[in-house]
């Protein structure tokens, strides 16, 4: 520290610092010495004891950094990194007959060695043991799908999580109230849509004593002994897991399978039966939304599908009830152009004005080419932000789509080129259009090796044939920068956009 304190400059008067003691007899020593100095206490002790202590971990590292090799083994340089050459080929200390033998070599979970080739067979096996159990699963509920990839956790682990449900089923079958889930879509998740994800909505006082007050009245939500399903300050229902209006029945993994048999045993057939009437309901009010506005909508990340189906309600019962005061002045008009807000039909997709940005007053346009609303604005304020932003929307879409398609054109000639089985763009992903080109720029150089540049030397185009042929028969990856080179839970080589050889 003191030398390097020395060679910025920052302090040119600093003392050496003292030699740290070379035996543990003398750290002993010093520290009695200590203690008969200062006295007895327990603070002298504690520090001479600290400083014993210090003194030795410093003694050990430097012993370890004289005899000891370092270990190259989280080196992103080395295997880890965005260098694609490394990570497939690990050269070996030892060196035989005048030349380096080159292994394809990665660490499993139990930190032994063993070939790369046996470590993607063996997570495109788990992937279809994972789909496998999804099925047998599926089958067994009816569940209309099976989402349990946000989870994070690999295929291997996801599968034994499939099969203990499958089994559920099996030994409690005649527990649930339901012979077929359909059309309820399963999602394991460790998140819950509880009440804590409700409290945004509790400026809106008005429109939670309407949703209480609508579903009391129809009697769609109450129980058999006339109590109502729902809380009157979050007009939620009381088993949070069951999404009657999203269709979505969300088990958590860390439960057990009772407790999954807890939740299962919630859904009745009047259950269903709900479920069935709001798709049919939501079908309605955006048939006409979509074809009266030209518009294609979609609910966002953010919005709720109670929330979201609500806000499509509302705007369904405004649309009619401006069709009827047409009527009424005989201002109605046949031609759909005049109508429609947008030429070309844009996507509009609806965010919860809770976790909106300033609740997007006057809407914007996202990145993608679509118009992006809050359920807190008014039906003037979403067709003023439609009628001004369909044209940017729709510019934005057609740039985007042009760049998408050369890239899957290329990317096809990449995958005939190299001999790839498959080359994608991961989703989601930071990555852009132009980064995943400059990309497949990079790889089609393996593909001629001899007309690289002179500035290439010999030892990276022979580096460069041998990527190419190792990539024969892989499936390739684009992820975004900041990303390593590494190995997806099906097999697939991912790669960032910016790697190197």
């Amino acid at each position: 520290m003191v030398n390097a304190l020395k060679l910025s400059g920052t302090c040119p008067g600093l003392p050496a610092p003292p030699p740290p003691p070379e035996t543990t007899s003398s750290l002993n020593t010093l520290a009695e010495k200590y203690r008969s100095m200062n006295g007895t206490t327990t603070a002298n002790t504690t520090t001479a004891e600290e400083y014993h202590r210090m003194n030795t971990i410093l003694r050990a590292a430097a012993t370890a950094t004289a005899t000891s090799t370092i270990n190259h083994q989280y080196d992103i340089n080395s295997r880890k990194g965005t260098n694609l050459h490394h990570f497939f080929f690990q050269q070996q200390q030892q060196q035989q007959k005048h030349h380096t033998t080159a292994l394809s070599k990665i660490n499993n979970s139990d930190g032994d060695c063993m070939d790369l080739d046996e470590e993607i067979k063996k997570r495109q096996a788990h992937r279809m043991d994972a789909r496998a159990a999804a099925l047998v699963a599926r089958r067994a509920f009816g569940f209309a799908s099976i989402n349990g990839t946000h989870l994070g956790w690999s295929s291997e682990t996801l599968a034994k999580c499939l099969l203990s449900l499958a089994e559920l089923h099996e030994e409690h079958a005649k527990a649930l109230k339901v012979d077929n889930f359909y059309p309820l879509s399963l999602v394991l998740s460790h998140g819950m849509k509880g009440l804590d994800e409700y409290d945004g909505d509790d400026h809106d006082e008005k429109r939670l004593n309407q949703i209480d007050t609508s579903t009391t009245a129809s009697g769609d939500y109450e129980n058999e002994d006339g109590t109502n399903q729902f809380d009157r300050r979050t007009a939620i229902p009381q088993d949070l897991r069951i999404d009657l209006y999203g269709g979505v029945i969300t088990l958590s993994p860390a439960s057990t399978p009772l407790q999954w048999l807890q939740t299962l045993s919630n859904v009745t057939p009047s259950s269903l039966d709900i479920l069935r009437k709001h798709r049919k309901n939501l079908q309605t009010y955006l048939d006409l939304i979509q074809n009266t506005w030209n518009v294609k909508m979609i609910r966002g990340h953010t919005c709720l599908s109670r929330e979201y189906y609500h806000f499509i309600m509302n705007l369904y019962e405004n649309i009619v009830d401006m069709n009827e005061t047409t009527s009424t002045k005989h201002e109605e008009s046949d031609d759909p152009d005049k109508k429609a807000l947008a030429l070309e039909r844009i996507k509009v997709v609806v965010e919860s004005s809770s976790n909106s940005r300033k609740r997007l007053p006057r809407g914007k346009v996202t990145k993608h080419g679509d118009v992006c609303i809050s359920t807190a604005m008014s039906v003037q304020q979403i067709q003023s932000a439609i009628a001004n932003l369909s044209n940017d929307a729709r510019r934005i879409k057609q740039v985007e789509e042009e760049e998408n398609q050369l890239c899957l054109k290329r990317m096809n000639l990449l995958r005939d080129a190299l001999g790839l089985r498959n080359v994608f763009k991961m989703k989601p992903s930071t990555v852009t259009s132009d980064q995943v080109l400059d990309c497949l720029d990079r790889l089609f150089l393996l593909l001629d090796v001899d007309g690289v540049g002179g500035d290439v030397d010999y030892a990276q185009k022979k580096k460069m044939e041998e990527l190419r042929c190792r990539l024969a028969g892989q499936s390739l990856g684009i992820t975004g920068s900041g990303h390593f080179c590494h190995l997806g839970d099906d097999g697939s080589v991912l790669i960032p956009w910016d790697w190197h050889c």
